[in-house]
């Protein structure tokens, strides 16, 4: 925190000793943030060279079909790492309130950014399947709305058996833009319904992104004047819905 005037200088000494502790906590997070952020950005590069020296050796037709099956469950664990580096980033390093993103179209902004979604739920045998609908203009980062729906959809995959199938829609109506997905698992006990919400609660052992991905899209949510809630799918498994104000206009996405 700054240095600046202090403010209680004149206040009782009871007064004083509560604002400096109130100061130096807040020092310790600022720092805690920064310590966090750094170490996951130095992480970052050596995730996706591995994921990428992986892929190349899986899609090399001379490699031993005994190192694919080790060459796939690594592939499986980087995605995970990597997912998970990018919601510590975005946690540790919140984006303020108030939607002072330039509107961008939802539909536009996730198009061919899900591929890895799509590549687990192959590996996994769930049928994927998202449907875009019309123009879906959100006052929202792009990348934002991205790390948003990836986790999601992330959540839906892991809890899906293989077989079963994990939809997304996106679409806006009547000033709302809603990214609905919707999941073959269990689903969520109504009790456990705002729990899961909360950061460093998994839903059970599926959950690969240390309990930060929900809490991270109730973030984004709520920082866009938005909300995000999961009921029953028609399915029986879960139904998540991220419900944002649409903007005015759209833009295209970079």
């Amino acid at each position: 925190m700054g240095q600046g005037p202090e403010p209680l200088a004149d206040a009782p000494r009871e007064l004083q000793v509560l604002d400096a502790a109130v100061r130096a906590a807040g020092a310790e997070r600022d720092r805690s943030r920064v310590l966090s952020a750094g170490l996951a950005h130095d992480v970052r590069s050596p995730i996706q060279s591995l994921l990428t020296r992986t892929q190349v050796s899986l899609d090399d037709p001379a490699t031993p079909d005994a190192a694919r099956a080790v060459l796939r469950e690594n592939e499986r664990a980087l995605r995970r790492l990597a997912r998970t580096v990018d919601n510590v980033v975005a946690w540790t390093i919140p984006r303020p309130s108030g939607g002072g993103s330039e509107p961008v179209d939802a539909c536009e902004a996730l198009a061919g950014r899900l591929v890895a979604e799509e590549a687990g739920a192959a590996d996994k045998g769930v049928f994927f399947d998202a449907e875009r609908r019309g123009l879906c203009p959100v006052a929202l980062d792009a990348e934002e709305l991205v790390l948003a729906v990836r986790n999601l959809v992330s959540n839906a995959i892991a809890w899906t058996p293989p077989g079963g199938a994990v939809t997304l829609v996106v679409e806006c109506d009547s000033g709302t833009v809603r990214v609905v997905v919707d999941d073959d698992g269990p689903g969520v006990p109504e009790d456990a319904r705002d729990a899961i919400f909360s950061p460093f609660r998994k839903r059970g052992e599926h959950a690969g992104a240390y309990g930060l991905g929900l809490a991270l899209v109730r973030a984004i949510a709520q920082r866009a004047g938005g909300a995000v809630e999961v009921r029953r799918s028609p399915s029986g498994g879960a139904r998540f819905t991220l419900t944002l104000p649409a903007a005015a206009g759209g833009r295209r996405a970079e």
